[in-house]
């Protein structure tokens, strides 16, 4: 079931195989990025597109070992709906195939112009989940899910008190770089009650609920606040 506070995903033409083609960590930050744009909000490593005319299209940039990436996502306001497109020299096309799609059918053919010539582009449109994870196929999305959820309280908690990363360290206990890194998406190695702990320091009470779950559903994990 898809929660109603964070939009699913759907991903254009090749978006999501290509973002499985990065690094690990370079597909932790994009995809807690694309959680974040979930829940209507957008990541510090995003910026806005230039020469797309709408602050909509967002661009977030990852260095890596001396390669960079880039991923490119909009937020649907009216269809409720992130939209990746990934590929640099791709994205212009990407995001009319994105526009053009909007409301249809997926794999449905639209009509297109490229340098004056009229062409068919075949839209491959794939409705995702409220889970990027799961989209991308990790064994513990929900996990995944719970610990984007705290990295995203923890991220509120420093900007609101205009900590320094350097200041959270000590704070939490936590190496300067490890913080970073959680602070980016790239939390796999820190478990989600190491992140709780992280949020106790931090001046918070962290309460957990356990209830029946819904008639004929397994239980899940999320987290409120």
């Amino acid at each position: 079931m898809q929660s109603p506070d964070i939009k699913p995903l759907r991903w254009v033409a090749s978006s999501k195989k290509d973002l499985l083609t990065m690094p690990e960590a370079v597909q932790d930050t994009f995809g807690f990025a694309l959680h974040l744009a979930q829940i209507g909000t957008k990541s510090d490593k995003a910026k806005v597109l230039k020469g797309f005319g709408s602050a909509g299209v967002l661009e977030v940039v990852e260095d890596l070992r001396g390669d960079t990436y880039r991923a490119v996502y909009t937020s649907e306001t009216g269809g409720g709906r992130v939209r990746p497109a990934l590929l640099p020299e791709e994205i212009r096309q990407r995001f009319r195939d994105a526009q053009a799609g909007h409301g249809q059918d997926s794999g449905k053919a639209q009509g297109g112009r490229s340098r004056g010539t009229r062409i068919q582009i075949m839209m491959r449109i794939e409705e995702g989940s409220t889970n990027v994870y799961a989209d991308l196929g990790h064994a513990d999305a929900e996990a995944m899910l719970v610990k984007a959820q705290l990295a995203v309280k923890i991220a509120a908690i420093v900007k609101h008190r205009r900590l320094t990363q350097a200041a959270v360290s000590e704070i939490v206990g936590l190496p300067q770089a490890k913080v970073s890194q959680m602070l980016r998406g790239q939390f796999r190695g820190i478990s989600e009650d190491r992140m709780m702990r992280c949020l106790t320091v931090l001046g918070q009470d962290v309460q957990i609920v356990v209830k029946p779950a819904r008639k004929g559903r397994a239980g899940s994990l999320s987290v409120a606040a």
